[in-house]
């Protein structure tokens, strides 16, 4: 896996943007208006840009370490934006743009990702698939969290 430390970074990165976003989100923002369901429309907002960003045409990336640790790295943008958003947005609907983006850019990474793994020995690919499907769970949690915690 040593050799492979880009697929794993970026993953990671990716990942871990997703995460830690989606719940300064929830924690951050609130909308009076629609009181606890605010929390189920952000999650509609995630589910709507994860199926975009799946549906997305996708690209096999000529230099695949390059390619993965630049989109993993770039993604640490959103922090700078998330936090422009707390100071400037007047209203909820920065944000459900916001989470769309995060979500469909991730979920969008993640198709690159598989498809710059097709070159790596088997063994390399797998450990970096799981990884990807490690976070992906990750990922999830905070909509777990919303729904155990009633919203």
């Amino acid at each position: 896996m040593r050799e492979h430390w880009p697929y794993a970074l970026g993953v990671v990165l990716s990942y871990l943007v997703s995460f830690l976003l989606f719940l300064a989100v929830l924690g951050y923002v609130e909308w009076s208006a629609v009181g606890s369901w605010y929390p189920l429309l952000l999650q509609l907002a995630d589910g709507v840009g994860d199926l975009s960003g799946k549906l997305l045409p996708i690209w096999t990336p000529l230099h695949p370490h390059a390619t993965i640790t630049v989109i993993g790295c770039s993604r640490l943008l959103f922090i700078p934006v998330f936090i422009l958003g707390l100071a400037f947005a007047r209203g909820p609907a920065f944000f459900f743009v916001f989470t769309f983006l995060v979500s469909l850019t991730a979920w969008y990474e993640a198709m690159i990702f598989s498809l710059a793994c097709e070159g790596l020995h088997p063994d390399s690919a797998y450990q970096v698939e799981s990884l990807l499907a490690f976070m992906v769970q990750v990922e999830s949690l905070p909509a777990f969290m919303v729904q155990v915690g009633g919203g």
